[in-house]
């Protein structure tokens, strides 16, 4: 599938304003939303994930020596949030926009080098190899309402009507949001529900 068509496959049943969240902007939430989640399991989140680690490792590894594989699989969950079993997909990854050289033998990755440009946004790069991928419908939403609470903290019936989406799926969202700590909930007796990003950027 070239990318014009996966690009309309995105669209199709996207949520309101969803297609306004694409390259870099993409990228940068994609980003917050793995540093905010750690090694929180979301079973929800697939390709969103992935750009995020990405991101996330992109940015740690600018700079570094050539990193020998099994040293970097055994620090990869405990130091970026990423665990070891999704290291190789995020280093093909890297390697597919070019920050990453991988040495291998065979199919077994041996050694990296890390050639993440000092003066390049690794997020427009990231956000532009973006259009691979396909977000799912909880992913999409998750992106919206980060982009919302990063403005302001809202209540629940205010991000329905800006979001316009479904309340099942605010609600799936916003489970995962509380849960992973990228959401927090206040109340204040009398007061709706006030939700806020735990991101700052």
């Amino acid at each position: 599938m070239d990318r014009a068509a996966k690009r309309e496959t995105l669209q199709e049943g996207s949520l309101t304003k969803a297609d306004s969240f694409s390259g870099k902007s993409l990228a940068e939430y994609a980003g917050d939303i793995q540093t905010g989640i750690g090694a929180f399991e979301v079973g929800d989140f697939d390709d969103l994930r992935m750009l995020g680690m990405a991101a996330s490792l992109a940015v740690q590894i600018r700079g570094l020596p050539e990193i020998e594989y099994p040293v970097l699989a055994r620090v990869s969950d405990s130091l970026f949030n990423i665990p070891t079993v999704a290291l190789k997909p995020v280093l093909r990854t890297l390697e597919e926009v070019g920050m990453v050289r991988l040495y291998e033998t065979g199919k077994t990755i041996t050694k990296v080098d890390p050639e993440v440009p000092y003066f390049e946004d690794v997020y427009q790069k990231i956000g532009d190899y973006s259009s691979e991928f396909r977000l799912n419908e909880t992913e999409q939403a998750m992106v919206r309402i980060m982009a919302e609470l990063q403005k302001k903290p809202e209540n629940k019936d205010r991000l329905l009507s800006r979001t316009g989406m479904e309340s099942s799926l605010l609600d799936r969202c916003l489970a995962i949001g509380s849960e992973s700590g990228l959401i927090a909930d206040h109340r204040v007796r009398g007061t709706n529900r006030t939700l806020e990003s735990c991101i700052l950027r």
